[in-house]
């Protein structure tokens, strides 16, 4: 690809999310080579499109924004961005083919040629939300899931895939919203009423897990069963992040089960994580949890340090 995008996501983060992406033609594996899956590539990248796109660049003649290329072609760019694991360099080519379209919406059109565009605009900005993805810029994949919805309202890949980002950052209520609006869509889809279905028990998974700590908690570990309910806790939250890797709750929720465990270390490596991510000292849950891990590996100065930002 001849477009790159730079500023690469921490190591940390390298690891892309198959739930997130299991409607895309490939995943990356350890920040590797692209695998490329035994679905069609042209499912992924909303291939529907391809009459309406050649229709609409036989009735159009003007140029893209400025280098004469047309959208469908910066479309094709990305694709083949995509295909060999180039995200940045797909979302360079999706913006361009983006821009282009949005270009050549003009009064000129016919409300139909207007109509077979704005599909076409849908599918660019639901491809670029597929490259976001990859690189774990959930937000961003969300606005463009929105823009695709706003410019096709039937858009239903762009409502499924939303719903799964959604899912990613833990947004669980968001996430069973927009799965209902997307079976309004396709009521009989059985994979979206399944991927439904799995967010209500993750959903009660949480609760579970939630209350178990809360016990764990409340008798400062010293009830019957206590490290019974700490290692059931956190193989729920376990469960729980597989397909909600972004969420910073559960997160904070297992950092908590691990230092139940006397596993310290790992939840001070959790806490580094998620202050990576955003989650920082004005959180004082996470602050707090993080002083109980360092107090317990002996560092009792640096403890004290964190103890001292809540007080």
């Amino acid at each position: 690809c001849t477009i790159n995008m730079e500023s690469p996501v921490d190591s940390y983060l390298t690891t892309s999310s198959s739930y997130l992406a299991d409607d895309e033609m490939t995943t990356v594996e350890d920040g590797g080579s692209p695998v490329v899956h035994n679905q069609s590539a042209t499912e992924s990248m909303d291939q529907s499109a391809t009459v309406n796109e050649e229709k609409m660049n036989n009735k159009m003649d003007e140029e893209s924004v400025d280098d004469g290329v047309g959208h469908a072609e910066h479309k094709d760019n990305g694709n083949a961005c995509y295909l060999k694991g180039d995200y940045r360099g797909a979302i360079a080519h999706y913006t361009l083919a983006i821009e282009t379209a949005r270009s050549d919406l003009n009064d000129d059109l016919t409300d139909e040629e207007t109509k077979e565009l704005k599909t076409l605009l849908a599918s660019y900005y639901s491809n670029r939300a597929a490259a976001f993805t990859m690189i774990l810029k959930h937000d961003e994949a969300i606005t463009d899931c929105d823009s695709a919805i706003e410019h096709n309202p039937d858009f239903f890949k762009a409502f499924t895939r939303k719903a799964k980002i959604l899912t990613t950052k833990g947004d669980l209520d968001g996430a069973l919203k927009t799965f209902s609006l997307a079976l309004v869509r396709d009521p009989n889809n059985a994979k979206t009423i399944k991927d439904k279905d799995e967010v209500l028990e993750v959903k009660q998974r949480f609760q579970n897990a939630t209350n178990l700590i809360k016990k764990h908690r409340d008798s400062g570990g010293t009830h019957p069963g206590a490290q019974r309910d700490a290692k059931q806790a956190l193989a729920l939250i376990e469960i729980i992040l597989s397909p909600c890797r972004a969420w910073k709750e559960a997160m904070l929720l297992k950092v908590e089960a691990l230092n139940n465990l006397a596993r310290f270390e790992e939840a001070y490596a959790l806490t580094t994580k998620l202050i990576r991510l955003g989650m920082g000292n004005q959180n004082t849950e996470l602050v707090l949890l993080r002083a109980e891990s360092l107090f317990a590996i002996g560092q009792i100065d640096d403890a004290i340090t964190h103890l001292r930002q809540v007080i």
